[in-house]
């Protein structure tokens, strides 16, 4: 009769965070699973390794894993799509990339130092604040920047306006280019 020993058991023979989730008797294919929630097979009659992935391509699974990153480690995420695939979809990242909907960029141009709040105050006035382009949120009525506020340059003129907040908070601005003075009050 032969001996039971620790290492006829999973504990002994199984590598540090994998478990044993199942076993197909035809194939004779044992299922594991690692901590990074990976499924792994071992080679048919093999009772515990070696291991491969196992690895679902078909359309849904690629599909689902594309939709829910959040389930994946970083290190089993599919790769982000290169950046000619998605244009649209990512703010441009130079002055010369625009937005092709609006005509806008994400990037800042250089002369755009300062915006103005053009925000509605509660005593039904326009706020009209002139604030540095390193804050979000106005000096005065504290609202944060929106689409109807404006860019001005250093000498605190119009030099375009803000027409877009994505989900993401990206700013587009529309620059144009003749200059708007701004009336000092």
């Amino acid at each position: 009769m032969p001996r039971a020993s620790h290492f006829d058991d999973d504990h002994g023979r199984l590598p540090p965070g994998v478990t044993r989730c199942g076993y197909d008797a035809d194939t004779k294919v044992s299922f594991f699973r690692d901590k990074d929630g990976r499924y792994l097979q071992s080679l048919p009659g093999n009772k515990w390794g070696p291991f491969e992935e196992v690895i679902d391509n078909s359309p849904e699974a690629i599909d689902f894993r594309a939709r829910n990153p959040q389930y994946y480690p970083p290190s089993r995420r599919a790769p982000e799509p290169r950046r000619e695939e998605s244009r649209n979809l990512q703010p441009a990242t130079t002055f010369e990339q625009l937005d092709l909907e609006t005509g806008s960029t994400a990037q800042v141009r250089v002369d755009h130092t300062h915006w103005k709040c053009l925000q509605d105050i509660d005593d039904g006035d326009v706020c009209l604040q002139q604030n540095l382009m390193v804050l979000k949120q106005c000096e005065r009525c504290k609202a944060k920047r929106d689409v109807k506020d404006e860019a001005l340059n250093a000498k605190m003129t119009t030099i375009g306006k803000l027409v877009r907040v994505d989900k993401n908070g990206t700013e587009y601005w529309e620059y144009s280019d003749v200059e708007t003075t701004v009336c000092q009050r």
